[in-house]
């Protein structure tokens, strides 16, 4: 462990230090923020106050129009867009949380340099060090932001999607903040302008946009019928993989027509792969029925894979996790994938012994995923009775 922080705190250093000699572009907070003056308005109320606000003088060169949602999501899980920082921000850059707090309550004490990178070389050596898992799951605010250049008007705006706990480039540009947002009221807003953009592109952001809200009463229907719409490809498949993101079983029954009737093999097999995502039985189920049951052979070896992939995570779920040498247990992890080239007929056996009685649990995962790669059956049937115990 000592070696690793060593290496890590190397890289740390390396990294700041070709930061500061490269000149390497770092996020550029807003120019300006301005505040929509009554946060608890309509949010359809809180963008007629920015679409007055554009007008000012200091935002003829382009500006931001950002609100958020909040979303359920692992501790260590972030959402963001190619403007955001890499990092959770606290290293150098302050996040859009921190910069939104200080305009709204007032610029708190300046903190020296040494304390923050001291501080940001601890948390990241904290996440370093962490215990692979699934970790805690908690409420995060998302921001939604839309970016206005010049003489362009709000539908044909992009949007970015971040973490408000990152920071994020702004460019120098002003920001409108609008305040946090009901999951309705936001999905409306983004159904309005999905229908609005002209560009398939564009459907498929907001699309993407409309699946990370965690509102299946309303999101659900929506994705069903942009399916049912004739839409492109590229949509029908953010609209897919939306299904998964509601992790609900009102997405199920629109999945299993997805599989049996879409004429895209790609669409089907991003319909089994977001059954991986749903935790209920009625996706369990479908995703036992077209691993037996599916004509298509690689549709079968997708649903296969997921069930591997059900059956790890149960495996990564256990509470006790024995401490074992790094080096024996890449030698048993080796030895699994020796076993993985054998035959399947000489693999299955060995594989199934592994998976459900090995000590290690990193092993036994192994062997699961291998056992997802095996194209036989009776695969099937040892992943399902891993799953149910």
């Amino acid at each position: 462990m000592r070696g690793q922080r060593s290496v890590f705190l190397l890289l740390l250093v390396l990294v700041l230090g070709l930061q500061s000699l490269a000149g390497w572009k770092r996020p550029a907070p807003p120019g300006q923020i301005l505040v929509a003056p009554d946060a608890a308005a309509r949010l359809a109320d809180r963008f007629a106050w920015a679409a007055r606000q554009s007008k000012l003088p200091a935002l003829a060169g382009g500006y931001w129009i950002g609100y958020s949602i909040q979303r359920t999501m692992g501790e260590h899980s972030y959402i963001g867009s190619w403007h955001s920082w890499s990092f959770p921000s606290d290293m150098n850059e302050p996040s859009i949380e921190h910069l939104i707090t200080v305009k709204i309550k007032g610029e708190p004490p300046k903190r020296p340099d040494e304390e923050i990178l001291r501080e940001a070389a601890r948390k990241a050596l904290e996440e370093a060090e962490r215990k692979e898992g699934p970790g805690r799951r908690i409420r995060k605010d998302i921001g939604l932001f839309f970016r206005f250049p010049p003489e362009t008007g709000r539908n044909s705006s992009p949007i970015e999607i971040s973490n408000l706990e990152l920071s994020f480039d702004f460019e120098g540009l002003p920001l409108l903040w609008l305040g946090p947002a009901k999951n309705d009221e936001s999905v409306a807003h983004l159904e309005a302008l999905y229908r609005s953009a002209v560009k398939p592109a564009g459907k498929e952001e907001f699309l993407s946009a409309i699946s990370i809200h965690q509102e299946p009463r309303i999101v659900i229907p929506f994705l069903d019928g942009v399916l049912k719409s004739g839409a492109t490809e590229g949509m029908r498949d953010e609209a897919v993989d939306g299904l998964g993101e509601q992790d609900d079983a009102r997405a199920v029954p629109i999945l299993r027509r997805i599989i049996r009737f879409d004429a895209s093999s790609s669409i089907r097999e991003s319909a089994v792969s977001a059954l991986v995502e749903i935790s209920g039985p009625e996706a369990l189920e479908l995703l036992i029925e077209t691993a037996r049951q599916a004509p298509d052979e690689e549709l079968r070896r997708e649903a296969v894979r997921g069930l591997a992939e059900k059956a790890s995570d149960k495996i990564e779920r256990l509470p006790a996790r024995a401490a074992f040498d790094d080096k024996e247990t890449e030698v048993q992890t080796r030895a699994v994938e020796a076993v993985a080239e054998l035959p399947p007929a000489e693999a299955l056996p060995v594989l199934a012994r592994i998976a459900e009685l090995h000590a290690n649990p990193g092993v036994r995962r192994a062997a699961v995923e291998a056992l997802g790669e095996l194209e036989d059956r009776a695969a099937v049937t040892i992943l399902i009775r891993l799953i149910n115990k």
